[in-house]
This record gives C-alpha cells, sequence and structure tokens, in this order.
C-alpha cells in the first residue's frame, strides 16, 4: 500500500514468457529492456539483471523489492543470478554484454552458446556514469543525490539487518511523502552469483548473505579512471577488512588498498581467498541447481526448527516477549519475540550451498571428506603417491600475493604519492635483475605505479582518504556509506568527471584518458581533498 512509484520498475514476472524485451512503466524510451526483473520460483524468488547499469528508479525500485522479499518469511531465499545457460528466447535475456559492443556502435547481439570460456559478461555496474552526464541528471544536485541514495539504499537492502525505516520518498513530485518500510529485521538470506564483471557500485548487490562465484566472475574499482570516488555502498569499510571475517590470510595484508588505487581485477580465486565471495563453483549450470534445490526442496523460513510455536490462552501475557529498544539490532521499544527455532533457521540454505560448491572462503574443501574415505579403503599396494588423485589441493590467490610482496607500500606509506614513488623504485632496481622471479616484480611494480599515475589524481587522493578514513576501529558501515556519498556528490559535478565524460573513453580503459585537471598526484594539495571531505 506504502510502494513507492520506482516499484513498478521492477517487475514480478512468470517463469516463462518474458519478452526479449521487457519494459516496465517507468522504462525510459532511450533504453532497451527494463534493468531487472523477479521471478517467483517455488519458496525462493530469483533476480535477473537483464540490463548492466540501473537508472535512478530501478535502484530505488530494486531496493524496495529486495528490502521486502528480505522479510518475507514465506520464501526461504532470494537468488540474484543471470548466467549464460539462461533461456534466450524465452528466459532472462541480459544486455549486460561488456560495453565494447555499445563503444563500437554495434548491436548488443548476445550468443550465449559461442561465449568464450574466460571471456566477461558485465554484470553489474551500479548506474551509467556517463550517461546520467549526457542526460543532463549530474547538473541537478537533488537528482545527483537521489541517483546516489539509491545505489546506498540497494546495498542496505541487500545486507539486510534493520529495516529501511521512514525513508524519504523521492519519486513523488513535492518529495513529501514518506515510504514506511516494515520494521522487521531481514530474515530471509540474499545469495548472489556474479558470474561476469562486477564493478564499482555494483559490488552492492554482492554485499548479501552469500556470493557464490564462478569461473568467470571479477571485481574491480574503476571510478578513479573516471573522475568519481567510491560509490556510497560501503567499500571503504569493507576494503580494509577483507579477509577479517573468514580469518584468511588476506586479512594480514593491504589488499583493498591495492584494489582501490591500482584497479586490480580480481578474478573467483581472489574474491574467495579474500571474503569477497563465499563460495567457488567452477561451472554456472550449477545455478539451475541451486534453483530447483531453494524452490522444491527447502522450506519456507517460517516453517524451518524443530520446535513448535508455544501455546497461550487469550489475553494471557506471552513471557517470551523482550523490548528490543536501546541494544543492537533492537527496534526502538517494538517488542521482539523470543525464537526458540532461530539456531535452525537458514541452515538448510547455508547446506544446499555447501553441497554445490567446491570450496568455501572459510578454506573448507566440499570434498575433502570424500578424498578422505577414499583413502581409507584403497589398496596402498596399488595406487602410489604419486599416482593419487589429490581433491583438496592447495589454492592461491594472486591478489594477496602481490599484496604481500608490496605490503609496505600500500599498508605503511602515508601519501598516494610515496606509494607510486616506492613501486617505481622496485621497477627500476629489478629491471636487470637475472632472476626470473625478481624482473616480474619489477615488471608487476611497474604496472602499478603505470595505473595509478593514469587515474585521475583528486579521484585517487579521495578514495586513499577514504579508505584511510574507513579502516579506524570506530568507523561503521552507514558513516562510511555517509562520507562515501558526500564526496561522491561533489565528484560527480566536478570538473574531472565532465572532462572524461566528454572524451568518450571506455570506463573499463586504464590510462585512456589523461586530460585531467590536474597533471600529477603532487598537484593536488592536502587542502583540496579535505575541502571533498568536508563537504
Amino acid at each position: 500500500a506504502n510502494a513507492p512509484p520506482s516499484a513498478l520498475s521492477i517487475q514480478t514476472v512468470v517463469r516463462r514468457g518474458i519478452p526479449p524485451k521487457l519494459r516496465t512503466p517507468t522504462t525510459p524510451s532511450s533504453q532497451q529492456t527494463a534493468g531487472a526483473a523477479i521471478r517467483e520460483i517455488g519458496c525462493t524468488r530469483r533476480v535477473f539483471l537483464l540490463n548492466s547499469h540501473l537508472n535512478t528508479d530501478e535502484l530505488h525500485g530494486l531496493a524496495y523489492r529486495m528490502d521486502l522479499l528480505g522479510r518475507n518469511t514465506a520464501i526461504n531465499s532470494v537468488l540474484i543470478a543471470t548466467t549464460d545457460d539462461d533461456d534466450v528466447e524465452h528466459g532472462a535475456l541480459p544486455t549486460c554484454l561488456v560495453d565494447l559492443q555499445r563503444e563500437k556502435n554495434e548491436d548488443p547481439v548476445l550468443d550465449f552458446a559461442n561465449k568464450e570460456r574466460g571471456s566477461n559478461w558485465h554484470v553489474s555496474g551500479g548506474y551509467d556514469a556517463r550517461a546520467a552526464f549526457e542526460s543532463g541528471l549530474t547538473k541537478d544536485p537533488v537528482e545527483v543525490e537521489r541517483l546516489l541514495e539509491g545505489i546506498r539504499r540497494l546495498a542496505l537492502a541487500a545486507r539486510g539487518g534493520e529495516s529501511l525505516v521512514a525513508a524519504e520518498d523521492f519519486d513523488s513530485e513535492d518529495n513529501s511523502n514518506e515510504v514506511k518500510y516494515p520494521p522487521v529485521e531481514s530474515r530471509v538470506p540474499i545469495i548472489t552469483v556474479p558470474h561476469g564483471l562486477v564493478n564499482d557500485g555494483g559490488y552492492a548487490l554482492c554485499m548479501g548473505s552469500y556470493v557464490l562465484a564462478t569461473r568467470d566472475s571479477t571485481v574491480r574499482f574503476l571510478n578513479p579512471w573516471k573522475g568519481l570516488s567510491f560509490d556510497p555502498i560501503g567499500l571503504s569499510y569493507v576494503l580494509p577488512r577483507l579477509g577479517w571475517e573468514f580469518r584468511q590470510e588476506s586479512a594480514d595484508y593491504p589488499v583493498g588498498m591495492l584494489m582501490a588505487l591500482t584497479g586490480y581485477e580480481a578474478d573467483a580465486f581472489d574474491m574467495v581467498e579474500t571474503g569477497l565471495a563465499t563460495h567457488y563453483i567452477d561451472s554456472p549450470t550449477k545455478v539451475g541447481i541451486l534453483e530447483r534445490e531453494l524452490g522444491s526442496n527447502v522450506v519456507p523460513w517460517e516453517q524451518q526448527g524443530l520446535y513448535r510455536k508455544r501455546k497461550k490462552l487469550y489475553g494471557q501475557k506471552d513471557d517470551d516477549d523482550v523490548t528490543a529498544g536501546g541494544g543492537p539490532g533492537g527496534f526502538r521499544g517494538r517488542r521482539k519475540r523470543f525464537d526458540p527455532n532461530d539456531k535452525y533457521r537458514n541452515v538448510a540454505v547455508a547446506n544446499v550451498l555447501h553441497s554445490i560448491s567446491e570450496f568455501d572462503a572459510s578454506g573448507k574443501e566440499m570434498l575433502a571428506s570424500v578424498d578422505a574415505e577414499m583413502r581409507r579403503l584403497e589398496d596402498p599396494s596399488l595406487v602410489l603417491e604419486h599416482d593419487r588423485f589429490f581433491m583438496d589441493a592447495p589454492r592461491s590467490s594472486q591478489a594477496v600475493n602481490i599484496a604481500a610482496a608490496f605490503a609496505d607500500f600500500f599498508a605503511r606509506e602515508k601519501s598516494v604519492e610515496g606509494v607510486v614513488e616506492q613501486l617505481k623504485e622496485v621497477a627500476s632496481s629489478h629491471k636487470d635483475k637475472s632472476d626470473p622471479e625478481e624482473r616480474e616484480c619489477g615488471e608487476v611494480a611497474a604496472d602499478l605505479a603505470s595505473k595509478m599515475e593514469s587515474a585521475c589524481p583528486l579521484s585517487l587522493k579521495a578514495v586513499h582518504r577514504l579508505m584511510m578514513l574507513g579502516s579506524k576501529n570506530s568507523e561503521t558501515l552507514e558513516s562510511c556509506m555517509k562520507r562515501e556519498l558526500n564526496v561522491q556528490k561533489h565528484m560527480l559535478i566536478g570538473e574531472d568527471f565532465e572532462r572524461w565524460a566528454k572524451s568518450g573513453v571506455s570506463g573499463t580503459d586504464q590510462g585512456g584518458f589523461r586530460g585531467w585537471k590536474h597533471e600529477s598526484l603532487k598537484d593536488v594539495t592536502n587542502d583540496e581533498v579535505e575541502e571533498i571531505l568536508s563537504k
């Protein structure tokens, strides 16, 4: 009843019969298809990303729909996935092929069957910054704030937790209405399968309970090469804490700072070894298995448990009611009932994910128990040690290795210029080394320094400052989001972004544009950076 008009931008569609170009009442005429659609599949809901970028209405609409679904106890999960196994004719039809086709003025013809292994779909990039500039949106501060608020809400909806209460409805003409989101905690897990490239604000959809990386999953942050900063989804809080949740080796190295300052493209193994993804599935065909299991074989959240609801007489006070007022997770004096089945909720969903994955971020190999049983039953006289197939082979992450090699630069250096200078010194000193590994180290250092120098100097310094502030123990996700929103508002109406947007250079082309306001990092003063942060 209180749904905002933007909710119409994300439609619920049937299992079959989605038109190749799905349109909604709010889909702009310039847009070929709606940005996303939702399907009801048994006890789960599946979100299909039909476009790699969402407009403002779609960001708000998808955030609202996901917020409601996350609190719906009649389902067991929300699955965000669009893979190359989806039915092209009748199923989800992604137009989210990497922007190369549009830049070549070609029609976005999709051919899933001929997609080569290792090439990437563009899963999500949040919003299209260049399209926002060309439409004149960036000239209106109110519309800029509404756009950024949409991507922030989407990240919060995916993450779950407390309800988005008393959020202003920017969709109304007079901006006076308020949307009252349900004052209920998020119950069901959000599961994301990013089968392709996720960049910048698009990572908002990967902030849910589970992220299943496939062989083609990659993550990178490229806004500094567009004259922009972090989108307000909490990256300055998440990246400094990579590896913390699962106590991984990556927690000891500045992997997040490496990704933020160099645009390093993390592959599926990097994602799992840093906690950016929770599980790894080699084949996207397992999404179909996952969909069937969640839709047919896992009961809704409200039916998960071992204990029946306690009976009580009419008018009898429930002793299990507790006031959830001031504490963490509380809702301003609302009474919250004790749930005896709390520890059994969502366990079945976790077991399904465990069963279809090769390994997870906690380091558990899914086939380790099978491997141990095979070794117990095999005859040592028939199977030699070098002939044995090891199911639990060690994994590695190139991102963690690079961050470990240059940890002193990215973790301890207080300025971006200092990081670049030290990388250049390593590149110069290792260039003529006889040891191939030392030469490779020099080449990597030179490449990282080159990428950093090609970014917008003001943007890179702003990102570095956000990372330094976000790494403090006193910071929260919400405080980092608020700071990121203020900085990005300034950058979207700034001169550097305008220059890049007019250049026509691809958003994925690092080093393709060099016409920034400042020629080098040294030309950016600390006062300029602080001015952006204080606005």
